[in-house]
């Protein structure tokens, strides 16, 4: 992922991803035309100058392609399921824009509610696989919202905290402890799922699996290399596992419901399950599925 450039300045914010061969998607909020009638369009010189008052230099902005103007809307939908509907993405909530977190958390809600729609579709969910997606995806949106809203107060700030904040706000982001968290929330890679209060011998079940380097009879690769076809994975570092439980983790295992009173794999970067060293043979006989922690046998 290219770095992204966020400058802020009396004037606003601009928010400016790359797209490669020298594009940039401006997202530019001008605290000087907040007035401006939404149904009016937005030129290139409009542009250029916000970006030469907001980032205090020019930009060198040759070509536009499209453009609009917009409302930055702050929404959750209380419920992402309601019966046989359910709400996802842009539906199911809206925020500033600051933080480029909108796009990846809709894509992570459609991620963990396709699966399991497949397997209600299929008959081998159990009844409450479904109601698991509001529970889940829910408060990362809520998540989402505060972080954006602390994001949007930093840059509206009154302007004796705007005079002090180039010399604050750069020492606090850049300490490692905040960079690294930062980089966790801004990018959903620290999301950990609910876990049930009974599951005690799974200490990362619900957080995300790290693309560890793997070393497969001879060849080296990484994790997520396979997790390609959204079937089940097990790591058996030990080589400890009987034949017959390994090979319920081959690649037609994971097309066969689940056995009865079991929870069905999750096919996305979540681990369903993991247990400490302490832990024995049977208790480690359930394998990881994905790549996110979730606790319950494949």
């Amino acid at each position: 992922m290219r770095r992204r450039a966020q400058r802020g300045a009396d004037d606003g914010a601009a928010l400016l991803p790359p797209y490669g061969d020298g594009w940039f998607r401006a997202t530019i909020w001008d605290r000087t035309r907040q007035g401006v009638p939404v149904e009016k369009p937005v030129d290139i010189d409009e542009v250029r100058d916000a970006l030469l008052r907001i980032t205090g230099r020019d930009l060198g902005v040759a070509e536009m392609r499209w453009s609009t103007r917009f409302l930055s809307e702050r929404r959750q939908a209380g419920e992402y399921r309601v019966g046989r509907v359910f709400l996802a993405g842009d539906a199911a909530h809206v925020h500033s824009p600051l933080g480029a977190m909108g796009m990846s958390t809709g894509i992570q809600d459609a991620a963990d509610l396709s699966w399991k729609l497949i397997a209600a579709d299929r008959g081998w969910a159990p009844p409450w696989l479904l109601d698991t997606y509001q529970s889940e995806r829910h408060p990362v949106g809520q998540t989402v919202l505060r972080l954006t809203d602390t994001l949007r107060r930093v840059v509206e700030a009154p302007a004796p905290v705007r005079a002090i904040r180039p010399y604050v706000f750069p020492r606090v982001v850049n300490h490692p402890r905040v960079s690294e968290a930062a980089r966790l929330t801004l990018s959903g890679l620290g999301i950990a799922y609910p876990v049930p209060a009974e599951v005690t011998e799974s200490p990362l079940a619900g957080t995300r699996v790290p693309d560890l380097p793997l070393l497969l009879d001879g060849r080296t690769s990484r994790l997520y290399e396979h997790l390609g076809d959204g079937r089940c994975v097990l790591l058996d570092t030990a080589a400890s596992l009987p034949a017959e439980q390994r090979s319920r983790a081959s690649p037609s295992a994971a097309t066969r419901p689940p056995p009865s009173g079991a929870s069905p794999p999750r096919p996305t970067s979540t681990q369903r399950w993991s247990c400490s060293s302490s832990a024995t043979r049977t208790g480690c006989s359930t394998p990881p599925c994905g790549s996110t922690r979730r606790p319950g046998p494949c």
